[in-house]
Order: C-alpha cells, then sequence, then structure tokens
C-alpha cells in the first residue's frame, strides 16, 4: 500500500523490494529542472512536473529531447558505417523513429521562435520607451 501510496501518478515510480520501497526521482528531477529552466532563463512553462508527477505521462518537450537526443546518438555515437547504414534507409522502413525525431525538432524549433520573437518584440518596446523618455526629457528642457 505504501509503494502505491508512493507511486502517485507516475506508473513504475516506486516499487516494493526485499529492502523496502525503492522510488525513482530521475523523471520528477528532470521535469522539474526544465520547468525551472524553462521559467527562469524563458520565461516559458513547459508543463513538466505537471506531466511527470500529476499524470504520470512525459511532457511533450521531454518526448522531443528523447528523440533528438537518440536522433543524434544514431548520428554520432554509432560506428560510421551503421550511421550512414542508417541515414541511406528509406523514410519507410524507420517511419516512427524519422517521424517522432523530426516533431521533436519541430516542437524545439517553434518554441525556440516564439522565445526569440517575444524577446525581440520585449527589446523593441523597451527601446520605443527609452526613445519616448529621452525625447520628453529634451522637450522638458527645451520649455
Amino acid at each position: 500500500q505504501m509503494a502505491q501510496e508512493a507511486r502517485g501518478g507516475d506508473q513504475g515510480a516506486a516499487e516494493e523490494t526485499s529492502q523496502g520501497i525503492q522510488v525513482d526521482v530521475a523523471g520528477p528531477v528532470v521535469a522539474m529542472a526544465l520547468d525551472v529552466i524553462g521559467d527562469i532563463g524563458f520565461g516559458m512553462d513547459f508543463g513538466a512536473v505537471e506531466g511527470a508527477v500529476g499524470r504520470g505521462d512525459k511532457s511533450p518537450y521531454l518526448q522531443a529531447s528523447e528523440h533528438i537526443l537518440t536522433g543524434i546518438m544514431y548520428t554520432f555515437a554509432l560506428p560510421p558505417l551503421v550511421a550512414n547504414t542508417l541515414a541511406s534507409l528509406p523514410r519507410f522502413l524507420l517511419p516512427g523513429f524519422r517521424r517522432k525525431l523530426e516533431e521533436g525538432v519541430d516542437l524545439y524549433t517553434t518554441v525556440a521562435r516564439q522565445i526569440y520573437d517575444r524577446t525581440r518584440e520585449e527589446a523593441e518596446l523597451s527601446e520605443e520607451l527609452e526613445q519616448q523618455q529621452q525625447q520628453q526629457q529634451r522637450t522638458g528642457e527645451v520649455g
């Protein structure tokens, strides 16, 4: 019963062993790190903790990063002969892998574009406000 309570919404997060309850905290810690970095660094809520702890599923961002890292591993970590062979296979032979990789890259590209656009808009607004303040100061000095 304690193992079931420790599991919460994350299936498989805790299991009862002969030595007690073993709790897997790696998933929720990674999710928390993603949410903290997203919030503090980019002003984005990736919802990773909510997914990892609340519903027991992974955030789309965590899923995308797993697919991208798998693609990187196939590209760079495998011996060149294996990597080249996989890359030369027709798309239909690896449909799930390639689709998930492309979806992951698309998601990260979309988020990066949103962050860039928002940052650029904030910078432009800040510059515009600064120019208005300078204009008001010049007008006040003249009048």
